[in-house]
């Protein structure tokens, strides 16, 4: 039969009845031991003996019928018989199930893109409930996913193994979605169920590096070129902007974290590596050293970012950096010297050329290598010392020397001047170095020769002179050079004579005329022209012409000429021109003979002739008396045979003709130091006019405000002070003139330098410098602050004097900032410091000093990665939401970095992106769906969403988020919370200890199964479930000090179970997790440990009590008070010595800081030994204990060293542990540091320099004994090297020096200044004046303490809920505490009687009294019931306050009246009436008070009426009648009206004498002191006295009946030396204060 169908399965062929009375087949049942039952499936129609199914089989599991067995019973009743028979069913399979998929549902794997073709990715599986069951696998064209059936290939159907057939790419497709079918093998209607694989394409490390930002050419990332500029000598630049962006290059894999390393490939010019480094990791390009944009102005560099794999895949890019230009270039010649010639007298504008015989011009040509080549460099130019010869010609870019002004080689051959280029289009100017230009004057013929005897001779030859005789010889000169400078002589003409009687021959410039023929004649004169000429060009030769007469005498001569005078004096004025005749030289001879006169000596300059006949002797030349004012010529005479000679002395006529010559071995240049009036120094000249005549002598004058010069002596002095920051050079003109009538003068210029005195102090260039720092990066001298001090002498030293000196430092001589430490953004953006130059030679304070201000700004670096707030963000969305609708909002992440700036800017990513959702913004953490959500089978996605900030390189975080899909038919169970926190599993529990239940609920009530999926606990922990419940347990002994605490994962997933209606099983649901977080409870397993077993320290020998001498500390595991250790030190068990060593000291329970109970007594070298006990848990039970010895040394100054260190101080204490280990590994020792503070300098250790340190230690070795400082100092001198080394490891700075710790002994001499001496004259004087206020003081206070020990004590009755009414007074004081009181209104008590009563802690001060006090009471009240003579009682009544007489009860209204207000004393010093408005004329009688008779106390007194009493001090008075007073008193005339009752005590307690109380009336008292102010103002010669009453007394008023008491006048007389009278005032509420009322104000006592 088949499955599944209602019919007819059999017929009977029987024989029987089938129905009827008469029915032979009866039963048809279940065989017995069969599975299906029968008759469920199966009935027997009798009538048509058919078996007929009754519903459907199911042959498929999970019914999975395959057959029934049904037994059939004939039953024959009229025979009696039965037969069974059996029949069997088979049921026939009908493909009616579709195959279902298996396995973990939908299908999902992961694939690295670097798989190879062919390769089996994953294995689909499904299942046929159908016979045979047989299953096909196809993959299917996916609509959603067109694609995925050319990449993914079943190559066996019956097996459904999934095979890549092309090669996949991560960075062009993430995720392929398969359609894959499972088909049954039914012929004839087959059936197949589709499922999607979803293949997750992970990232293969297949693409290289990428430079961003990529701009695609073609779809391709085209190469990078990154451009930069920097500024030419730029000191240091720690990373460069570049266009379009920084250097960055990610790994194309971008799910690789692969680390790309960047370097140099090439670059041009080939000295950029000198230049630039890259950062291997960041790409940052720094530059090494500053750029010369003069060598180059550009770099093209090409830059590699490869893999650190190794594949090393690598890309390129290029970078070009320019250099721009800074104006730090000088102008600069292409030479550095110049020569050009011209030729002498040339014109003006004539150009210099570069060559004696050329013609081109002289070029200079001067550069700014700041300027770009092909730029004009805009340049002007200067000459120096050309001094109008030649000027500069600019044409173009190029400079012409050119002329002037005349020029004359024979003067100068050549000109040396200077050339400066300057600088026009810059702020600066600058100007170049000069240039020297050499211009050399080229001989122009421009010179005759010239005779060097002159143009006229005359000789004298005898007629019988032989042929070659020397007439005479001649010397020509001419300044011209070379061919122009050579003579040639000639004879032109001879005068009477043949052309060749005289023959001319030369030597060089000389020429000899010598006799040619000896055809002379006797008396016959001859006359040679002699020309010179010189050998210049032929058409500019010169000649010169000079002429020689021949004489020729006779052979024969017998007598001598004779002069007439020998020797001759004449005068001559050197004022006279040439050819001025002043003397005639004569001379006879006797032969009659013709005389010749001629001058032979005396005149080598030839500055004289005289005429040969007449013997006229003249000048030829301007004579220069100066030059030589006395001349001795020789004159000689001859008659041509022979010869005399005679002298002619001539004195040359001084004139006025020379200027003063200022003396120039004389110094010229003067000093005087600023400040100084007085001689700054001496000039001095001469004229070489005759001297001591007014031509020659010279006075001096000078203009100046400043200075002024002694005419006579040339003294220069100043007369004002100069100031050199003012001027420091100044040039004085100084005038030296003659004294003649027309006097000529001479100046000279001479300097006075103005020497420095140190006057000023220094003073910053910016009043605040600003500057910006990198974080984390340790800059050195990244900011210069420079102060100036216009004083020479100063010597400038920089300090930090507020701020973080620990973070920075101060070249102390160059100002220049350096960072100690590296700065965090985060933890601080800003700094400010104040920087101080302080002149060290500088002796005034207030000018020593400058401040500036540098703000230092921290620039953000991306040092910090985002962090989401959460691991896991959570949310849901419907399966029908709509588009963007949002699934989670909540992610978010914090950067540490700077919000505002890009390495605190967050974007967020979904990585891989999800087909489902995306997110809403990339600079919010909100994800929204992107597409219907219909399409997808999973109830949940878990998406990994990464934050990146946007530094460079950007740095990130992950966090996961988890999607739930809502809406479908699909369980899940629901934890009761997400986190579960777990905090009293204690540690060191044995296995499989209780942690803590966690349940989860199922929608359908299913049971749930949990798992520990993950975590940091998985082995520690194990979980089991029962009924929906999980259990979770240790599996180990936990142990808190070596894992605190374990976070669980636990996943809940409902049990598989059975569908009771189709039998089939049901779908796996989905799961869900929560965590759970597990922190150990500590407990003391831990004992505490010493960090050191012996502790070594050491203590001054002058110690004194209380002095902290070392700190032992402990390690415990433990946390809490299991973990805190008490300490102490241990005095049991020990012997006596060491409790006496313990005894000297003490520990702090809880520091450990041991320190000395008495002072040290024992000498350097001592040793203290005893044990200090650490115990933890002290409030615990189970307790630990550790024990370390400490072994303290006596110590003096000379085992004590300073170290100094190049550092401040708060470097050092941030790294004192590590100072400690360098010295104690150097030393081999234990190391103590005593103190570290800034370093003391100078002669005396008088000077403080914040910016290095002081380290004052000692050393003890391993036996206790300290090491002396001389052996310190060795064995640091000797590792110096090393000690540098140490401690450069981990400081910025090095060991300056080794020093003793003694102070220098002052051996100077100080001078104080104002400010000092002020201060100490201040302190002098209020030294003196304390002296005398201490002074005054104390004898007014014992004045004070003598008056008090004679008063007496007043103490004033108390009364309860008193309130005065006053208004409007100063007097009165409000809510005055006082103590409870006790009702005795009025009564004395010398000897402070009843004041334990009173006041149970002693007498109140303000109660003591004056030597003689009156206390008044005044009272008004109805006594029409008292009658005359009768006594009443004055009570209190302790309820109300009520005054009243006791008889007189019954009037409720009685009420007190104020007093009137006193009136002043009377000028004559007379008191008036105290009372002016009480009505005296009834108290005529003295009112006495009497004691009550029912007194008990025998030991009070009771005197009779009308007497005075004197009372002891034992003598009391007495309340006898709690509630009462008894005081009574008698009026003796009836009336009571304004009555008063007047107590006055006298006391002195100085000799202990009997008090003396006397009751008197009040107008007795009152005429008393009357009778005292008199006296008083008497003694004080009718002055105003100062004993008087005062007035503030309270105002009259109206009081309430009953609750009201007046504040009653109390008049206090002062018996003192100043006899002041003062007044006291009861005031109101609660009591009575009693008040001293001054002129002003109240004081209380």
């Amino acid at each position: 039969m088949r499955e599944n169908s209602r019919e007819t399965i059999a017929y009977l062929n029987s024989e029987g009845t089938a129905g009827g009375s008469n029915s032979t087949i009866l039963h048809l049942g279940t065989m017995d031991g069969s599975d299906v039952p029968c008759t469920e499936y199966v009935v027997l129609d009798e009538e048509m003996q058919a078996i007929n199914l009754t519903k459907a089989l199911d042959r498929d599991e999970p019914v999975g019928i395959k057959s029934i067995s049904c037994k059939l019973t004939c039953t024959d009743r009229i025979l009696g018989f039965q037969v069974d028979y059996i029949i069997n069913f088979h049921v026939e399979d009908v493909n009616d199930n579709y195959p279902y998929f298996v396995g973990e549902l939908p299908y999902h794997t992961a694939v690295s893109e670097l798989e190879d073709v062919g390769t089996i990715i994953f294995r689909v599986s499904a299942e046929d409930p159908d016979s045979g069951g047989a299953v096909s696998y196809y993959i299917r064209p996916n609509p959603d996913d067109p694609e995925s059936n050319e990449s993914f290939s079943i190559s066996l159907p019956s097996i459904g193994d999934i095979k890549l057939t092309k090669t996949l790419d991560y960075e062009s497709k993430k995720e392929w979605r398969i359609l894959v079918e499972a088909k049954d093998r039914d012929q004839v209607d087959p059936k197949s169920t589709t499922t999607i694989l979803t293949v997750t394409v992970q990232d293969g490390d297949d693409q290289g590096p990428q430079f961003l930002p990529c701009i695609r050419v073609d779809n391709v990332c085209a190469m990078q070129t990154y451009t930069t500029h920097i500024q030419e000598k730029q000191v240091k630049q720690r990373f460069f902007e570049f266009s379009p962006g920084p250097i960055f290059a990610i790994d194309q894999d971008v799910n690789i974290s692969t680390e790309i390393i960047y370097s140099f490939l090439q670059g041009s010019p080939p000295e950029y590596i000198d230049y630039f480094e890259i950062h291997p990791h960041t790409g940052n390009i720094t530059l090494k050293t500053p750029v010369d944009r003069g060598l180059f102005q550009f770099f093209s560099l090409t830059i590699k970012a490869q893999e650190g794999t190794n594949t090393a895949r690598y890309q390129t890019a290029n970078v070009d950096i320019y250099i721009d230009d800074v104006n730090d270039n000088k102008p600069v010649f292409l030479e550095t010297s110049y020569s050009g010639f011209v030729k002498e007298n040339s014109a003006v504008s004539t150009t210099v050329v570069t060559t004696a015989t050329g013609t081109s011009p002289l070029q200079i040509i001067a550069v700014d290598l700041d300027i770009d080549e092909g730029v004009s460099p805009q340049l002007e130019y200067k000459f120096i010392g050309a001094d109008g010869w030649f000027s500069p010609s600019k044409i173009g870019d190029t400079l012409y020397v050119v002329v002037s002004g005349e020029l004359d080689r024979e003067m100068n051959t050549s000109f040396f001047f200077w050339v400066v280029a300057m600088e026009t289009t810059t702020e600066e100017t600058m100007e170049s170095d000069p240039v020297a230009i050499t211009v050399t004057l080229l001989d122009e013929n421009d010179n005759y020769p010239i005779f060097a005897g002159g143009n006229n001779y005359r000789v004298m030859v005898k007629e019988d002179a032989i042929v070659g005789s020397v007439i005479l010889s001649l010397t020509a000169s001419d300044e011209d050079l070379g061919d122009n400078g050579i003579i040639d002589f000639s004879i032109t003409h001879i005068a009477n004579g043949a052309s060749d009687l005289f023959n001319i021959n030369q030597t060089n410039a000389t020429a000899v005329i010598t006799l040619a023929k000896s055809e002379l004649e006797a008396r016959k004169e001859y006359t040679i022209t002699v020309m010179a000429k010189d050998r210049g060009p032929e058409n500019n030769q010169k000649s010169t012409l000079a002429f020689v007469t021949v004489d020729v005498i006779p052979s024969l001569n017998a007598r001598k000429p004779v002069f007439t005078e020998n020797p001759f004096h004449a005068s001559v004025s050197e004022s006279a021109l040439p050819g001025n005749v002043f003397e005639t030289v004569t001379a006879t001879d006797a032969d009659g003979d013709t005389l010749h006169y001629n001058i032979t000596g005396g005149d080598p300059d030839n500055e004289f002739s005289i005429n040969e006949f007449s013997g006229e002797v003249s000048i030829t030349t301007s004579l220069n008396r100066e030059r030589q004012s006395l001349y001795i010529l020789t004159v000689s005479a001859t008659d041509l045979n022979q010869t005399v000679t005679t002298e002619l002395i001539v004195t040359v006529l001084d004139i006025n003709d020379n200027n003063p010559i200022f003396n120039s071995t004389w110094p010229s240049v003067f000093s005087i130091l600023e400040g100084q009036i007085g001689i700054v120094g001496q000039v001095q000249a001469y004229d070489l006019d005759e001297p001591n005549t007014v031509n020659s002598q010279v006075e001096y004058t000078l203009t100046s405000d400043k200075f002024n010069i002694s005419p006579q002596e040339g003294v220069i002095s100043t007369i004002v002070a100069l100031d050199r920051e003012q001027q420091s050079v100044y040039e004085l003109v100084v005038t030296a003139q003659d004294q003649a009538d027309s006097p000529r003068s001479s100046t000279a210029t001479f300097t006075v330098i103005v020497l420095d005195e140190n006057d000023h102090g220094p003073v910053f260039a910016n009043t605040y410098y600003e500057y910006t720092v990198p974080e984390n990066v340790l800059e050195n001298d990244f900011l210069t602050v420079q102060a100036t001090d216009e004083d020479e002498s100063a010597i400038l030293n920089y300090n930090i004097t507020t701020g973080d000196a620990g973070l920075f430092g101060i070249n102390s001589l160059t100002g220049s900032l350096s960072l100690l430490t590296t700065l965090d953004y985060e933890t601080k953006e800003n700094y400010i410091l104040t920087i101080s130059a302080i002149d060290i030679h500088q002796i005034d304070e207030t000018i020593a000093t400058a401040d500036t201000t540098v703000f230092i700004h921290v620039e953000d670096e991306n040092d910090n990665p985002p962090v989401f707030t959460q691991d896991v963000y959570r949310g849901s969305v419907q399966e029908n939401a709509d588009l963007e609708t949002t699934v989670v909002d909540d992610i978010l992440a914090n950067d540490g970095d700077n919000s505002n700036t890009a390495n605190g800017a967050i974007r967020y990513y979904i990585v891989p992106p999800n087909e489902f959702f995306t997110m809403l913004d990339e600079q919010l953490g909100v994800i929204v769906t992107k597409t219907n959500l219909k399409k997808t089978t999973l109830n949940e996605y878990i998406l990994t969403v990464v934050a990146y900030d946007g530094g460079v390189p950007p740095l990130n975080d992950t966090a996961l988020v988890i999607i739930q899909i809502t809406d479908r038919e699909r369980e899940k169970p629901v934890f009761e919370q997400n986190i579960y926190r777990v905090s009293d599993l204690k540690e060191e529990q044995p296995a499989g200890t209780p942690v803590m239940e966690i349940h989860a609920t199922a929608p359908s009530g299913d049971q749930i199964d949990y798992h520990i999926v993950s975590g940091s606990g998985n082995e520690s922990f194990r979980i089991e479930s029962q009924d929906s419940t999980g259990f979770i347990y240790t599996t180990e002994v936990l142990d808190r000090e070596v894992t605190a605490s374990y976070i669980l994962i636990i996943e809940a997933s409902l049990q598989d179970d059975m569908d009771a209606e189709s039998g089939k099983r049901k779908k796996r649901s989905e799961s869900n997790i929560a965590e759970v977080i597990i922190e150990l409870e500590d407990i003391n397993d831990n004992p505490p440990m010493f960090t050191q077993s012996k502790y070594i320290g050491g203590v001054n020998e002058d110690a004194s009590p209380f002095t902290d001498v070392l700190k032992v500390w402990v390690l415990d595991a433990d946390e809490g008070p299991s973990g805190e250790a008490n300490y102490s030190i241990k005095r049991d068990g020990i012997s006596n010595d060491e409790v006496l060593q313990a005894s000297y000291f003490q520990i702090d329970r809880t520091t450990g800081l041991i320190e000395t109970t008495v002072a040290i007594t024992e000498k350097a070298g001592s040793k203290y030994e005893f044990t200090v006990v650490a115990e933890d848990n002290p409030f615990g039970e189970q307790r630990f204990m550790a024990q370390a010895e400490v072994s303290i040394s006596v110590i003096n100054k000379d085992n004590k060293v300073v170290l100094v260190a190049d550092v401040p101080p708060t470097v050092i204490n941030d790294n004192i542990d590590r100072v400690l280990e360098v010295l104690e590994e150097i030393l081999n020792t234990t190391v103590v540091l005593e103190k570290v503070g800034s370093r003391q300098y100078g002669d005396d250790y008088e000077k403080t320099n914040p910016s290095q340190t002081d380290i004052l230690f000692y050393a003890i070795d391993e036996n206790g004994k300290p090491m002396s400082r001389e052996e310190i100092m060795r064995i640091l001198a000797e590792n110096e090297a090393l000690l540098n080394e140490l401690f450069s490891s981990f400081l910025p700075g090095k060991v300056v020096t080794v020093r003793p710790p003694e102070t220098a002994i002052i051996t100077r001499y100080y001078s104080l200044a104002h400010t000092d001496a002020a201060l100490i004259s201040l302190a002098c004087i209020l030294f003196v004046l304390s002296f005398i206020a201490i002074i005054v003081i104390w004898c007014s206070w014992k004045q004070r303490e003598a008056e008090r020990e004679r008063n007496a004590r007043l103490y004033l009755p108390m009364y309860t809920d008193v309130t005065a009414n006053n208004r409007n007074h100063t007097s009165e004081i409000s809510h005055v505490r006082m103590p409870e009181p006790i009702p005795n209104p009025v009564y004395f008590d010398d000897q402070g009687v009843q004041v334990d009563e009173l006041y149970a802690n002693g007498e109140p001060n303000f109660f003591k009294a004056y030597e003689a006090q009156e206390f008044t009471m005044d009272f008004f009240a109805d006594t029409s019931e008292i009658g005359q003579g009768e006594e009443f009682v004055l009570e209190v009544d302790p309820e109300d306050g009520v005054v009243a007489p006791v008889a007189n009860r019954k009037h409720d209204n009685m009420s007190l009246e104020p007093i009137s207000e006193h009136t002043e004393p009377s000028n004559n010093g007379s008191l008036d009436r105290l009372h002016s408005n009480h009505n005296t004329a009834q108290n005529n009688g003295e009112i006495n008070v009497m004691f009550d008779e029912d007194s008990d106390d025998d030991d009070i007194k009771k005197p009779p009426i009308d007497e005075e009493v004197e009372l002891s001090s034992d003598d009391k008075v007495k309340n006898s009648h709690p509630g009462q007073d008894d005081v009574k008193v008698i009026t003796p005339n009836g009336s009571v009206r304004n009555n008063h009752v007047a107590l006055r005590q006298v006391s002195n307690h100085v000799n202990h004498k009997p008090s003396r109380g006397v009751i008197r009336s009040f107008q007795e008292r009152e005429q008393e002191l009357s009778d005292q102010s008199s006296q008083a103002s008497t003694m004080s010669n009718g002055s105003k006295s100062n004993h008087r009453a005062k007035t503030n007394i309270p105002a009259p008023g109206t009081y309430q009946s009953g609750h009201t008491l007046t504040a009653q006048g109390v008049t206090v007389l002062d018996d003192s030396e100043q006899d002041d009278l003062r007044e006291a005032i009861m005031l109101k509420n609660s009591g009575l204060g009693l008040w001293l009322m001054d002129d002003v104000q109240a004081t209380q006592l």
